[in-house]
């Protein structure tokens, strides 16, 4: 396949939670990017690895950069989950992708899966819209530790945040 579509359009992410424990969860990471998806053990490996494929991508871009007393670059110590590929005539403004957005649609986890928009990361962390795919519902959210919250109210069965628009 060799559809090339905007870094925006690939930074959209499907999460699949394969299991819930206590405030815990497990799963998989879906980008358009790759066929095979990356799995995460726990809820902190999970944002390592979305920062990471933000980061490759260099959208949304960070307002803010990571500072290292190492004398090395964050982002290098986090390499190698993702690759992007360019057009051959060399641009940026298209990257290649592996699935079509009807392969990514059936891309699911055993639990739940949620679609992560990122628009901005700005003030350190991220601001966007998810959507509960088994629900239908999209909210906003201001914080990673918002995203956080609102999946994990999915399995608590806590979801009035999900009402808001």
């Amino acid at each position: 396949m060799n559809l090339y579509v905007s870094p925006a359009v690939a930074s959209v992410i499907r999460i699949g939670i394969d299991e819930y424990n206590d405030s815990d969860w497990n799963g998989r990471i879906y980008t358009r990017l790759q066929t095979e998806p990356v799995f995460y053990k726990n809820i902190g490996e999970m944002l390592e690895i979305l920062e990471n494929i933000w980061d490759t991508l260099g959208y949304p871009q960070e307002s803010t950069m990571n500072r290292s007393f190492t004398g090395k670059q964050i982002s290098e110590k986090k390499k190698g989950i993702i690759s992007v590929t360019y057009p051959e005539d060399g641009t940026k403004d298209k990257i290649k992708t592996e699935l079509s957005e009807a392969d990514m649609e059936k891309k699911r986890g055993e639990q739940d899966t949620f679609i992560v928009r990122i628009q901005y990361r700005q003030n350190a962390t991220w601001q966007g819209h998810v959507t509960w795919v088994d629900e239908n519902k999209t909210v906003p959210f201001r914080s990673a530790l918002e995203l956080i919250k609102l999946i994990d109210s999915t399995q608590n069965d806590q979801t009035d945040e999900w009402k808001r628009e």
